[in-house]
């Protein structure tokens, strides 16, 4: 993690999906995280159901993405 990261002044953002995978939304959601000034803002991705390697596009390194499986639940 970078130290620019881990400024308590930097505002977290939330981005929720459904799968971050290839799409339309999934990619404005990676463009947003990597042209949003590190200083500035954090980000976790949560997706309802899972991720792919389509997750690698995010450029930092700090940024979690946090599957939740909902589908799964209660299997």
């Amino acid at each position: 993690m970078s130290e620019q990261s881990n400024d308590s002044r930097a505002k977290l953002i939330l981005h929720a999906v459904h799968h971050l995978q290839i799409g339309g939304l999934e990619n404005g959601v990676v463009n947003l995280i990597n042209r949003l000034p590190p200083e500035r803002f954090r980000h976790v991705v949560v997706c309802i159901e899972d991720f792919t390697d389509f997750s690698r596009r995010i450029e930092h390194s700090d940024v979690e993405a946090v599957a939740m499986h909902r589908s799964r639940v209660g299997v």
